[in-house]
């Protein structure tokens, strides 16, 4: 039997091979370590490998069963461990970097601190977003800072690891996404102070009519966020979405939900976007069937999720999203803003 018959087998009928003396744990353990080494580098499924520990052990199965022991249900079978469980001398990173260089010193299911009860988990940080809201008074980074403190003593961290930890992630999220925020809204904010937003809203809404605005909003919107991640296009799109609202005398929901629709489907599915054009390179995808499938998946997707949507919902909408309103939030934009108290 060959390497690749063999992992085609149940572990059952491994487990009862070995026992019987038809296979060696050795020779099981060798077919499933080549197949990892095969496959492995176009899916990234395995992250650590302990592939003398796994020989090690495959021979000590054997030795026993030569030795007439009795051997464990699954003795000498092959397995991989999810990292959500602590194998003692291996790093359980969850997908974090951070986590990397630090190894476990003995076997622990780590979802039974955290991962097992999301719910008190979820409820846990909204009570305490809610508490530094209604009596501190706190601030969008105070709130952050207690949600992730409190995150850290749920997922049993130390204190010095969950200040260490903060520290990093915040330190990474400012420094990327932060600045582009920053940078975004205050464009954002020229567009509509310079007339920008006013004019490229009066091109749009002259395509088709004021029937047809939530369907120019996502192409637009789709178009724009192709060479775009979607935090940057948001930030640019939201000024424009407002006046379009304001021009064309529709709730601001009847534009923004097509503006989303045609931003999430140009990044989660259509390349040369950043997020699909790395995960083409990952695992080796023809470039052009994947914008062929992002087109057939993602337009009907998009458009039922956007302007078909939308405009089933407007039926629904809340009187807060009248244009009336709209007009003054627009409207109280025109007033500088840089320096101002509030």
């Amino acid at each position: 039997m060959d390497r690749m018959e063999l992992t085609r087998l149940s572990a059952a009928t491994l487990a009862q091979s070995i026992a019987r003396g038809d296979l060696s744990a050795l020779e099981v353990t060798e077919a499933a370590i080549a197949r990892i080494e095969e496959v492995n580098p176009r899916i990234n499924a395995v992250v650590v490998k302990r592939y003398d520990q796994a020989r090690a052990e495959a021979r000590n199965v054997d030795a026993r069963r030569a030795r007439g022991e009795p051997l464990p249900a699954l003795a000498g079978v092959p397995v991989t461990i999810k990292e959500c469980i602590d194998l003692a001398g291996t790093p359980s990173t969850f997908g974090l970097p951070w986590r990397a260089g630090i190894k476990a010193e003995r076997y622990k299911l780590q979802y039974q601190t955290l991962l097992a009860r999301p719910l008190l988990f979820a409820t846990m940080v909204l009570i305490a977003a809610s508490v530094s809201l209604r009596i501190f008074r706190l601030g969008g980074v105070g709130k952050m800072i207690l949600s992730g403190v409190l995150a850290g003593f749920l997922a049993g961290l130390v204190p010095a690891d969950i200040i260490k930890n903060f520290g990093k992630g915040f330190g990474d999220v400012m420094g990327s996404v932060g600045i582009i925020i920053g940078l975004g809204t205050m464009l954002g904010g020229v567009l509509v102070l310079s007339g920008g937003a006013d004019r490229l809203a009066t091109g749009l809404t002259s395509i088709g009519g004021k029937n047809w605005v939530p369907w120019t909003t996502f192409f637009v919107a789709l178009l724009i966020g192709l060479p775009l991640f979607f935090e940057v296009g948001f930030v640019l799109l939201v000024p424009i979405a407002l006046v379009i609202a304001k021009r064309a005398e529709l709730p601001i929901l009847r534009v923004g939900l097509p503006m989303l629709a045609g931003l999430s489907i140009a990044h989660g599915l259509v390349p040369p976007h950043p997020a699909p054009t790395l995960a083409v390179e990952i695992f080796h995808a023809d470039p052009g069937k994947t914008i062929l499938l992002a087109i057939i998946v993602g337009l009907p997707t998009g458009l039922c999720a956007g302007p078909i949507f939308a405009t089933l919902a407007q039926a629904w909408l809340h009187p807060a999203g009248s244009p009336v309103n709209i007009q003054a939030a627009v409207a109280t934009r025109s007033e500088p803003t840089v320096g101002s108290g509030k």
